[in-house]
C-alpha cells in the first residue's frame, strides 16, 4: 500500500479528482512558459492571468502530480491509481470562470505544499518580525 504524499494536491475537474504537485520539471516549465514562479504569481494576483493561462499552469501542475504518483507508485513496486492528465486543450474547453477561479486557488495550494513552506507568525508583536519562514 502506497504511502500518502504530503507534496501533492487534489483538485478537481468535471467531477475527478487529480494530483497536483510542483515537481522539478513543473517549476521548470513553469519557467519556460511563464518567466519564473514569481512572474507567474505576480500575473495571477494582479488578475492578468486569464483562463487560458490558468488552464495551462493546471496542465503543467497535473503532468507534476501524475507522474510524481506514478513515479511514487513504482518506486514502491506497484502500480500508481491515477487517471490521465487531460491534454491541454481538453481542460481550456471543459473550463470557465466559476471552474478557473476554484481552480486558481488549488494550484496556489498546491505549490505551496509542494514547496513545503509554510509561514509562523509571532506571537509577541514586538520581536519586530511578522512571522518566519520554514521548510516542512
Amino acid at each position: 500500500m502506497m504511502t500518502e504524499d504530503k507534496r501533492i494536491t487534489y483538485a478537481t475537474i468535471c467531477c475527478k479528482d487529480y494530483p497536483l504537485c510542483l515537481t522539478v520539471a513543473a517549476e521548470q516549465k513553469i519557467i519556460d512558459t511563464f518567466g519564473g514562479l514569481e512572474a507567474m504569481a505576480n500575473r495571477m494576483t494582479e488578475g492578468e492571468m486569464g483562463i487560458p493561462m490558468t488552464a495551462q499552469l493546471a496542465h503543467i501542475l497535473l503532468e507534476g502530480g501524475n507522474k510524481r504518483v506514478k513515479a511514487l507508485a513504482w518506486m514502491e513496486g506497484e502500480e500508481a491509481d491515477t487517471r490521465d492528465v487531460p491534454p491541454l486543450e481538453v481542460l481550456m474547453d471543459v473550463l470557465d470562470l466559476k471552474d478557473a477561479n476554484e481552480l486558481g486557488s488549488k494550484l496556489f495550494e498546491a505549490i505551496r505544499v509542494s514547496r513545503g513552506v509554510t509561514v509562523e507568525v509571532a506571537e509577541d508583536a514586538e520581536e519586530g518580525k511578522n512571522g518566519e519562514t520554514t521548510q516542512e
